[in-house]
């Protein structure tokens, strides 16, 4: 998603850093990062410092699989830099019944962190 305000971390970022301010922080979105010249993982160990919450998702929208590359260097990355905020899935589309994709995002997320 283009947008005529922020389009990439770094944007982001420079405004976070102008605020001075340790109240106002990024929000890392896999969603949205589809774009970034970056990997994942680059970019997490670049703005891990000045995010607050992450959003997991695909970039279609639905819950990520363990399968998928990136991922997993992208939550080794916030790992290394002790990232100690939010984590949610904003999933735009189920694919598959509420207990079935609760489910596979705990397996993601385990799978993620190393487990």
């Amino acid at each position: 998603h283009r947008t005529n305000t922020f389009n990439t971390m770094a944007e982001s970022a420079a405004v976070v850093r102008a605020t001075d301010t340790d109240r106002v922080r990024l929000a890392f979105d896999f969603h949205n990062s589809v774009h970034e010249r970056a990997s994942w993982a680059e970019l997490a160990a670049s703005f891990a410092g000045r995010t607050a919450h992450i959003h997991v998702n695909r970039p279609d929208g639905t819950c990520p699989r363990r399968s998928e590359s990136g991922y997993r260097p992208a939550f080794q990355a916030f790992v290394d830099s002790s990232y100690d905020g939010w984590v949610s899935f904003e999933l735009f589309h189920l694919d598959g019944p509420p207990e079935t994709v609760i489910h596979r995002g705990a397996e993601f997320l385990d799978w993620a962190l190393g487990g």
